[in-house]
């Protein structure tokens, strides 16, 4: 399962500290949870569209990972609009991959 905080505090951190192994590792706990959950569709596609150039290791365009992670910093945070108990922590880490690939 995916931990929210532990994502967020891993982007807080910078992305290039992240290694892609354990960045494609993080992906899919991600896309496991999201997978059939409300509005967690394109955010799925997204994600398995960053972790297919992850894998590409020092073929990896740069520029489709910051466009990447931009596109999922606005779905999350949009997500996180929806309410629930965890819209705090959702907010949070939609931010975090919005600084992220800035």
């Amino acid at each position: 399962m995916a931990d929210l905080a532990a994502t967020t505090s891993a982007l807080e951190g910078g992305v290039s500290s992240i290694p892609a192994e354990t960045a494609m590792q993080v992906i899919d706990g991600w896309v496991s949870q999201l997978q059939g959950a409300p509005g967690g569709n394109q955010i799925v596609t997204d994600l398995q569209s960053l972790k297919a150039e992850l894998g590409k290791g020092s073929g990896m365009n740069g520029s489709m990972v910051k466009q990447l992670t931009a596109k999922l910093g606005e779905q999350t945070t949009m997500m996180a609009g929806q309410g629930g108990a965890s819209s705090d922590q959702i907010r949070k880490l939609g931010m975090a991959l919005t600084k992220a690939a800035s």
